[in-house]
């Protein structure tokens, strides 16, 4: 399935479940059996640099992601670049 199927990117937010299996940045080799059965809850959103947003998941650790990446959240798409918030 591509990104077409999916609707618009809307802004991550704290309570959103999101699909890290085989994410370049939160699952590199695409082994993590964790993260293959379950998705994620976002915690935390914060802005760490110009370059990183830190995202703490429920069970995990913090993972930065680079502005503009792309996550599968609760069937559909959400994307963070410009304003995050730090707790909801």
């Amino acid at each position: 399935m591509t990104i077409e199927h999916y609707e618009p990117h809307r802004m991550l937010r704290v309570g959103d479940l999101v699909d890290l299996a085989e994410d370049p940045f939160a699952d590199p080799d695409g082994d993590d059996p964790a993260l293959q059965i379950e998705y994620a809850v976002v915690c935390e959103i914060s802005r760490e640099t110009e370059d990183c947003i830190a995202i703490g998941f429920e069970g995990l650790d913090i993972i930065g992601f680079p502005p503009g990446h792309i996550l599968l959240v609760g069937g559909h798409d959400s994307g963070y670049d410009e304003e995050v918030s730090g707790h909801g």
